[in-house]
């Protein structure tokens, strides 16, 4: 079941990194999108520094994270109840794409950054859709990750909201430094010529 959720996960950041790099690749103001993207990237860079700084537990503060969690979980209990595993396959895949809908503006820095970055390369096409699938694997793997140790440890010696708030903190400061590459030293982005 964590398996399929993860894989549903993966799949969903792959669809849409693959719309954005599609849409970078088609536009013609290359300048004006890089710039906004930079401009993007840093003030979701401050945002989720400002979360580290006023950091309270929860994962996203883009809702609720009390009465969200316990919407999932729920979800979570009614999805696993029924016998048929066809049903609780589709139930995991639904709510995975709900969940990642949700935390979407909480992740979505590293993706579109990341895209943007993608499309300012020479690359041919199979290369751009391998380097978003090695992005998607490592993004998977992670998940994978975190979600053994919260499986056998996360809960017990409470590692979960520690990892989650300098989590916050790292991928603000990168997000800000990729933001300010992008507006001011493009070229250091630009790794296939």
């Amino acid at each position: 079941v964590g398996g399929t959720f993860i894989f549903a996960e993966g799949l969903l950041y792959f669809l849409f990194m693959s719309a954005w790099l599609n849409i970078f690749l088609g536009i013609k103001y290359g300048f004006l999108t890089r710039i906004l993207i930079g401009i993007f990237g840093i003030i979701f860079g401050i945002w989720r520094f400002k979360d580290f700084l006023t950091w309270k537990p929860g994962v996203c503060k883009v809702v609720d994270s009390s009465k969200s969690q316990e919407k999932i979980i729920e979800r979570m209990k009614n999805i696993l109840k029924p016998a048929a595993v066809p049903a609780t396959i589709l139930g995991v895949i639904l709510l995975a794409f709900g969940v990642n809908l949700v935390e979407f503006l909480c992740s979505a820095g590293f993706p579109v950054i990341y895209t943007r970055i993608l499309a300012l390369q020479n690359l041919g096409t199979i290369q751009y859709y391998l380097y978003l699938f090695f992005y998607n694997i490592l993004y998977m793997l992670d998940d994978l990750i975190v979600f053994g140790l919260a499986f056998f440890a996360f809960n017990r010696f409470g590692f979960s909201d520690k990892y989650n708030k300098y989590s916050t903190l790292v991928a603000g400061l990168l997000i800000f430094i990729l933001g300010i590459l992008m507006i001011f030293k493009p070229e250091l982005l630009t790794f296939a010529q």
